[in-house]
């Protein structure tokens, strides 16, 4: 004998029903748990983007403090101006801001830090076309950085 009430749903089907009713609740928690964690890694990501373009902010900013020191060095009237001392101290200013540079590229990938860097290679272009860069730091750079200082000396071939 089923027992079944006046619109014939035994029991059966009531428990037929409320497993269901489970299952669905189940797979309304691995979505909610799922779509919590994409929020959270999104949220995660915001936030090191966020860190990483401060990080290069903050770069920039001692770079730009260091021109102030040295003006002479920022804006190098060309290497013949310098007195053999200051050619030395050139070249440790170069060598600091193109680190900084390196840095720079390496904390963040938006468009306009690039173009800095792209300034900051052109300003400094003689010494990079020296033979005292190409034989003696140029090694201690990385490819971010060199493809930048590249593609600025290539603009005098292609003239």
């Amino acid at each position: 004998m089923t027992l079944s009430n006046q619109d014939g749903w035994t029991l059966s089907d009531w428990a037929n029903l409320a497993s269901i009713s489970a299952s669905i609740a189940a797979i309304l928690g691995l979505i909610e748990a799922f779509v919590a964690a994409l929020i959270a890694w999104k949220a995660l990501m915001v936030d090191r983007e966020m860190q990483r373009e401060a990080m290069a902010k903050q770069i920039y900013s001692e770079m730009l403090q260091t021109a102030v020191r040295y003006p002479k060095y920022a804006e190098p009237d060309g290497l013949g101006s310098f007195t053999k001392e200051e050619l030395v101290g050139y070249r440790w200013f170069v060598s600091v801001a193109f680190n900084a540079c390196e840095e720079l590229l390496i904390h963040s990938n938006e468009i306009h830090w690039k173009r800095e860097v792209e300034l900051f290679a052109r300003i400094h272009k003689e010494y990079l076309k020296s033979s005292k860069f190409e034989t003696e730091d140029r090694d201690s750079y990385r490819s971010i950085l060199l493809d930048i200082i590249d593609r600025v000396l290539s603009e005098d071939k292609g003239a």
